[in-house]
């Protein structure tokens, strides 16, 4: 059993979907899915010195209360002010549906709108998706990213 755990795998964005994130108050994002064999597991991520992100690919328990959170809340602030964001997304898994989270590190200054947007986006994308890759996800994140950034642009722009 113990063999089938997997290191989970670091994403790349491109350094204009990095800044843009950034703006908008983004740090971490973290990809929990469900195996059947040993429960919630982190599967990607994407910047490791994000307090979230470092915490979770420390402690294995963590993922697994944060699953469970995410069944109840779809922000959570941590005992350290950790803004953390979950979006559940499902994917079908023997037969059965799985339960899995696109998770989120925010700042204080967060355009939380914005960054939830970008979560639905993801989460809508990988919903259903028999095996998500390294590559597929970055390419969801990275059109979920720079929609958000052109739409806030807009938005900027029209005031």
């Amino acid at each position: 059993m113990l063999e089938k755990i997997m290191k989970p795998e670091r994403l790349r964005l491109s350094d204009s979907v990095r800044r843009s994130l950034k703006a908008l108050g983004g740090r971490g994002i973290v990809i929990i899915e469900f195996d059947d064999a040993i429960g919630p597991i982190i599967k990607y991520y994407y910047n490791r010195r994000s307090r979230l992100v470092t915490e979770l690919l420390s402690n294995s328990a963590f993922t697994v209360e944060l699953a469970i959170a995410g069944k109840y809340a779809k922000e959570i602030i941590l005992r350290d002010n950790t803004r953390v964001l979950l979006k559940e997304f499902k994917s079908k898994i023997d037969g059965r549906i799985g339960i899995n989270y696109v998770v989120l590190e925010a700042t204080a200054n967060a355009d939380i709108d914005a960054l939830f947007k970008i979560l639905e986006a993801i989460a809508k994308k990988i919903t259903n998706e028999k095996k998500l890759t390294k590559s597929f996800l970055s390419r969801i994140i990275h059109e979920a990213i720079s929609f958000a950034k052109h739409r806030n642009t807009k938005i900027c722009v029209s005031k």
